[in-house]
C-alpha cells in the first residue's frame, strides 16, 4: 500500500468493488476493497487523463515484470512484446518492464544463449539500465515452485 501511495493515490480502505466517478478506480488487496483516487492534471491531453492511463503509468508500470523460466527463443519471446510495440507499432509511450528475473540452469560460461545475461537484454530494447534484474543459476523445476510459493505466501 506504501508504493500506492507513493505513486501518488489516496487510499481509501472498505471502498465499495465499483468506482462512483472518473478519476477513481478500486483495488482487491488481502480480502479487502481500497478506493484509489488522485489530483486531476489539468495540463495532461485527454489520453492522459483516462483513468486507464493513470493507472498503467503510476501504479502497473513499475511493478509489471518479466519472470523468465529457462531460456532460448521459447523462453525469450515474451519479453519481446514491449521492443515490438516500440519500433514495430511506434507505441513509444508503452513502459520497459518494471523488473526481470530468470531461472535457467545454462550459464554463460558454457556459450549458451540461455543463459544470456539480463544486461545483454538492454542493448536490444528490451529492460533499462535501471530495471532490477536477477539471474538464479538452477534447475527451474525446483527452483521456480519454491519462489512462487514464497511470492503467493504459502
Amino acid at each position: 500500500l506504501d508504493a500506492v501511495r507513493a505513486a501518488g493515490f489516496t487510499l481509501a480502505e472498505n471502498a465499495g468493488d465499483t468506482p462512483e466517478r472518473p478519476g477513481e478506480i478500486r483495488m482487491y488487496l488481502g480480502d479487502r476493497w481500497y478506493g484509489l483516487t488522485w489530483a486531476p492534471q489539468p495540463d495532461a491531453n485527454p489520453i492522459e487523463r483516462l483513468d486507464v492511463t493513470v493507472l498503467q503509468d503510476r501504479l502497473l508500470a513499475p511493478i509489471l515484470g518479466m519472470f523468465q523460466i529457462g531460456g532460448g527463443i521459447a523462453g525469450d519471446f515474451p519479453i519481446c512484446v514491449v521492443p515490438m510495440l516500440h519500433q514495430d507499432l511506434e507505441l513509444t509511450s508503452v513502459p520497459l518492464w518494471g523488473y526481470f528475473c530468470q531461472i535457467s540452469d545454462s550459464t554463460t560460461s558454457y556459450g549458451s544463449y540461455s543463459g544470456a545475461v539480463p544486461n545483454e537484454k538492454i542493448t536490444w530494447g528490451k529492460l533499462g539500465i535501471n530495471t532490477p534484474k536477477f539471474i538464479v543459476e538452477s534447475d527451474a523445476t525446483i527452483v521456480a515452485p519454491l519462489v512462487f510459493a514464497y511470492l503467493l505466501g504459502w
